[in-house]
């Protein structure tokens, strides 16, 4: 066992000291730019199950329903639970973002390996390291799409090599979108 834990780390060292350093950045950083709508979305679906898109957040003084800004509410549902369970503390949510930059850069890194791309590693230092990915890491949507939709492609084009049968095609596509929608 202790052999077979090695051996990961040893293979995802560069992995796992970027998702690292890229968590550590975010770590106590301020809320930020959507992050106030995230949190009142958050905090509403979690105390309205029944009705979690008829919630009215007021941006620009003019309140609207939540189904007007295009958001996953999935989302808001997982930011909701995580307030409930632990406040809205900034660390404490931001780990919770960094479960999906972690997933993130092990998809990203897996499409290179389906890939055979050569130098993997320099990929995943320059999407790890790039500004977009390190200021999206905030309570914003773009990492958790991102890292959705690398899942979503790897495992298209995974079975796109083994050949499966046009239904898992069809099932990938019906839960990207509703996971992204």
């Amino acid at each position: 066992m202790k052999e077979k834990v090695n051996i990961i780390l040893e293979k995802n060292i560069v992995l796992i000291i970027c998702w690292l350093v890229v968590s550590l950045i975010n770590l106590n950083k301020a809320y930020h730019i959507d992050d106030t709508f995230h949190l009142e979305a958050g905090n509403y679906i979690i105390d309205h199950l029944n009705t979690p898109m008829s919630g009215k957040i007021n941006w620009d003084n003019s309140p609207t329903e939540m189904y007007n800004h295009n958001q996953p509410p999935l989302f808001f549902l997982c930011i909701g639970i995580i307030i409930k369970l632990f406040n809205s503390n900034e660390i404490t949510l931001h780990i919770f973002l960094s479960i999906f930059t972690l997933l993130a850069l092990i998809y990203y890194y897996k499409i290179l390996e389906i890939l055979d791309v050569n130098k993997k590693y320099i990929y995943i230092i320059l999407i790890a390291f790039n500004p977009a990915f390190i200021v999206n890491q905030n309570l914003m949507t773009d990492i958790p799409i991102l890292a959705i939709t690398f899942i979503f492609i790897f495992y298209l084009i995974e079975g796109l090599q083994s050949n499966k049968t046009k239904k898992n095609y069809n099932i990938f596509n019906n839960i990207k979108y509703r996971v992204t929608n």
